[in-house]
């Protein structure tokens, strides 16, 4: 019975270790702007503040990407471990186990980074 269940959770996973396998794309926001300091002229303080205002922009888009990936990449984990706990369920019913959820340890918390991500760049 554990076997079938070990086999169905590893066929079940599979798909979702592909996609680990994934290379992560670096950002495309170029180099940081090298900072004057509080010697340059002002010219080179405003020329700094553009660009720099420019690649925060583009480095924030970046992050929120990733936090979007990420957050999908959990749904899809979660719904994979739904599916399998839905089967390895059916399995124990079918064999006569008891599946009742009274006097067993609760359910095993999902996956969720509640968002924390990025939130504070």
């Amino acid at each position: 019975m554990k076997r079938i269940a070990l086999a169905v959770l590893l066929a079940m996973a599979a798909p979702v270790a592909l996609a680990a396998a994934d290379a992560i794309p670096p950002h495309t926001c170029g180099a940081l702007p090298e900072y004057p300091g509080r010697l340059g002229t002002d010219l080179q303080k405003r020329t700094f503040d553009k660009a720099y205002k420019a690649y925060d922009k583009c480095v924030r888009a970046y992050i929120d990407d990733r936090v979007a990936t990420i957050k999908a990449n959990e749904a899809a984990v979660n719904k994979v471990v739904d599916e399998t706990n839905a089967v390895v369920l059916q399995m124990r019913a079918a064999s006569g186990e008891d599946v009742s959820k009274e006097g067993k340890d609760k359910e095993a918390p999902k996956m969720d980074s509640g968002g924390k991500q990025g939130s504070k760049y």
